[in-house]
């Protein structure tokens, strides 16, 4: 039985050469580990099950969870400030100045309501709108990764059924850099080591220093993959299907790169938050003089509710520092062995 994992020296990885798709300067780190999805979804493997699901489908989903609220808290503290700053500084004006002194300027007036009414409409608009979209890129980076684990099985299936008989060291070399296809994409959409140190038994040293050092590891790969299909005993049929499944592979590494790189327009998302904060920022002034200070627990818990909207529309924007990379190029490595460790025991038995 031929072996595809590779004896590793122990090295750090951290301290070899490594192109500009893990470098600091060029993508500073903008999101923490647990912000990523791992945590949460650590322990079930990525996979629901069952359970998993009664759960999701009883009353408890309705109770609310300390820490995601305190998260949320702390990352809208900022706005949670100003928004408290403006109403105090409303009622203080109205109690202190304004309805003690005749001819006044009137900052605060329960007429003012009335725009305001007007004003929910688009900006709530402005937010589905903002947040349908952020959705379909999500959905899409799924798609993809699915289709990855797709792709990765038709050519492991294709290599041990046409090129592990004729040339079992050469099939086993394609199956365990087909395997490491998944964990090379995982860490340059992420720009960090993890995916790949946690699969370096796939690849020799001096293969993972060289796949470290490229700017796109994943072409490098796929190159590396195309190379090894060069030296294949195949007829020119099984060559042509071997690369177009490999080239489908490439096409969704094309598809998630575009949603990294490329975000939501800059002047709708801007105007987006910057409506939101500015509405919420004035909400005190047509509010306090029929609510007193009952505005300021009303106004806090809407800028809360807003800006957690927002503030999770902004982190499906980027799907693949969201969605559970580990876990994916988990299962599609378990999945590319697989193929092989079943022809190999049908082989061992004597089937087929």
């Amino acid at each position: 039985m031929v072996d595809i994992h590779v004896e590793a020296e122990g090295h750090g990885v951290e301290e070899w050469p490594h192109g500009r798709w893990l470098d600091p300067l060029h993508h500073p780190p903008i999101c923490k580990r647990w912000w990523y999805g791992e945590v949460e979804l650590r322990d079930s493997g990525g996979a629901w099950t069952y359970v998993d699901w009664r759960r999701h489908q009883s009353w408890r989903r309705y109770t609310p969870q300390v820490v995601p609220l305190l998260r949320s808290v702390w990352r809208t503290a900022p706005l949670l400030a100003v928004v408290f700053s403006m109403t105090v500084f409303a009622g203080l004006y109205y109690e202190l100045y304004q309805s003690k002194t005749p001819g006044s300027l009137v900052l605060v007036s329960k007429a003012y309501f009335l725009p305001y009414y007007y004003m929910v409409v688009p900006l709530s608009l402005l937010l589905v709108f903002r947040t349908h979209v952020s959705y379909l890129r999500w959905w899409e980076a799924r798609e993809r990764l699915g289709d990855q684990g797709n792709t990765l099985r038709n050519v492991a299936r294709l290599v041990v059924a046409w090129i592990w008989p004729r040339d079992p060291k050469l099939g086993a070399n394609l199956v365990r850099l087909l395997a490491f296809l998944p964990p090379s994409s995982g860490s340059w959409f992420r720009h960090e080591l993890e995916p790949m140190v946690a699969n370096r038994d796939l690849v020799s040293d001096d293969e993972l220093r060289y796949i470290v050092g490229c700017d796109q590891p994943t072409v490098a790969v796929g190159a590396m993959v195309s190379k090894l299909l060069s030296r294949a005993d195949v007829t020119a049929y099984e060559r042509v299907m071997l690369e177009a499944e490999l080239g489908l592979f490439m096409n969704t590494i094309g598809a998630l790169n575009r949603l990294t790189t490329m975000p939501l327009y800059l002047s709708y998302t801007r105007n987006c938050v910057r409506n939101l904060l500015w509405f919420m920022l004035g909400l005190p002034f047509a509010l306090f003089e029929s609510m007193g200070w009952m505005t300021l627990p009303a106004t806090l818990v809407s800028m809360l509710l807003c800006a957690s909207i927002e503030n999770v529309t902004t982190e499906i924007e980027n799907p693949l520092l969201v969605l559970p990379v580990l876990v994916v190029t988990t299962t599609a490595r378990r999945h590319v062995e697989a193929t092989l460790a079943s022809r190999q025991a049908l082989d061992k038995l004597g089937l087929f």
